[in-house]
């Protein structure tokens, strides 16, 4: 055999090997789900339904067009909130009754990370529950967060593009953004139609230079999250966003199929697959 040859066939058996740890890894998820975490988040969520008041959600980002809504209109409302939201000075009127954070992952700092968690839950108002990915419960653990604050952990595969909502109700694709991480699980409380507040997803604009977000950079606590050394390369953040686009696309079907309608509160947001409103308006219409 040739060395081109011989390769050639490394090269394949190296495919065909890690096509196989995909298969497994995929399999012991659903098999974890199907034994344990079923069972556990339908627990967790049904302690949430408790501080359900409505059919109607609002979900909280961080985009820039926060800085023209007034929240205050939130007093009282189902609030979810995600990532640095924390932050914003009507956080305790908002009152959420869930917190996202999208779980640790390099380049970023660990000990920075888990300082950014234990930040966050001093400032949340004590009654709001955490959420995260179960691959973050080392450093949950560590942050000693558990402590004072409900934690609740959400279960991500890939392979939930194929399964969610028709057979795994409870298994969810990886979120390639905040609103992502919380929108299935919003969803599987029963909320009929969810508002997004700040999921304006305008990244790309800011290319190669400072994130802009409703606060100033100098208030994120995480190590440059938002400044010009995060980006990698243009190709790479084309397809990251390709992706989140298409992630809220296979939402956008899914929950029309469901009955559950999504509405855009931001006026400046490149999510367009659904329909824009303002907050006084949905604020009135209950």
């Amino acid at each position: 055999m040739s060395r081109k040859a011989s390769k050639i066939v490394t090269y394949k058996c190296i495919n065909l090997m890690n096509k196989i740890r995909s298969l497994v890894h995929h399999l012991m998820t659903l098999t974890y789900y199907y034994f344990g975490h079923r069972k556990y988040i339908r627990q967790q969520i049904a302690q949430l339904l408790k501080r359900k008041t409505s059919d109607t959600a609002f979900l909280i980002a961080t985009g820039p067009s926060i800085k023209r809504q007034n929240l205050e209109l939130l007093e009282g409302r189902d609030c979810f909130t995600i990532s640095n939201a924390y932050l914003h000075k009507d956080i305790s009127i908002v009152n959420p009754i869930v917190h996202g954070f999208a779980a640790y992952h390099q380049p970023m700092d660990r000990q920075n990370y888990i300082h950014w968690l234990i930040h966050a839950s001093e400032r949340l108002p004590k009654s709001t529950s955490i959420y995260t990915a179960t691959t973050n419960r080392a450093v949950i653990t560590e942050s000693g967060i558990e402590e004072s604050k409900n934690v609740i952990f959400g279960l991500y595969d890939s392979f939930a593009r194929y399964l969610w909502p028709r057979f795994y109700k409870y298994l969810y694709l990886p979120p390639q953004s905040g609103p992502l991480l919380l929108l299935p699980l919003i969803v599987a409380m029963g909320y009929k139609k969810i508002c997004l507040i700040g999921c304006d997803h305008t990244t790309m604009r800011d290319y190669g230079g400072f994130i802009t977000n409703f606060y100033e950079n100098k208030c994120d606590v995480r190590k440059h999250a938002t400044d010009p050394s995060v980006w990698p390369n243009i190709l790479s953040e084309f397809k990251s966003n390709l992706n989140l686009f298409e992630q809220y696309a296979m939402y956008a079907h899914w929950v029309e199929v469901m009955g559950v309608e999504i509405i855009n509160i931001s006026d400046d947001s490149w999510l367009d697959q659904f329909p824009f409103s303002t907050i006084e308006k949905e604020t009135r219409s209950g």
